[in-house]
């Protein structure tokens, strides 16, 4: 019912119109979980009040509950569109790395080469990074015997 205005009359004919019906609805949905549904929720309110920001903090949410669940590559995602808010590069970095461990583990090497490779200098990326190209030889060797 976008563009409507709700809207009563009472009996001395004084207007009433409600204000931030739609957000106390987003705010309900963060609360209870639902990060990427409450910040399309203020997303849909456009720049009414702080919905930009309070957005960004749902996505920001949401992306360190996919990183508890283990989904890296999704939160990834979300830290990269959110680029500098708080801790979000870090995060990403952080997402990143695991998400490299990740591959390494499901025998995906040259993918987790490439991941930690991305990282540059972060944690001990290079350090993975030989210990990648080692369980790739030695799976290589394996696969050989």
């Amino acid at each position: 019912k976008a563009g409507k205005i709700e809207y009563r009359l009472d009996k001395t004919n004084i207007i009433h119109c409600p204000i931030g019906k739609a957000s106390f609805g987003a705010e309900k949905l963060a609360d209870s979980g639902k990060y990427s549904l409450a910040a399309e929720k203020y997303l849909e309110l456009g720049n009414f009040s702080d919905s930009p920001e309070r957005a960004k903090a749902c996505r920001y949410m949401e992306a360190k509950e996919l990183c508890q669940k283990g989904k890296y590559e999704n939160a990834m995602k979300i830290f990269g569109e959110l680029e500098s808010y708080m801790d979000s590069d870090e995060l990403y970095a952080q997402a990143k790395y695991n998400y490299a461990v990740q591959l390494r583990d499901a025998g995906n090497y040259n993918e987790a080469i490439t991941a930690f490779t991305e990282l540059g200098d972060y944690s001990d990326a290079e350090a993975q990074i030989i210990e990648t190209i080692n369980l790739r030889r030695a799976d290589s060797s394996k696969a050989s015997d």
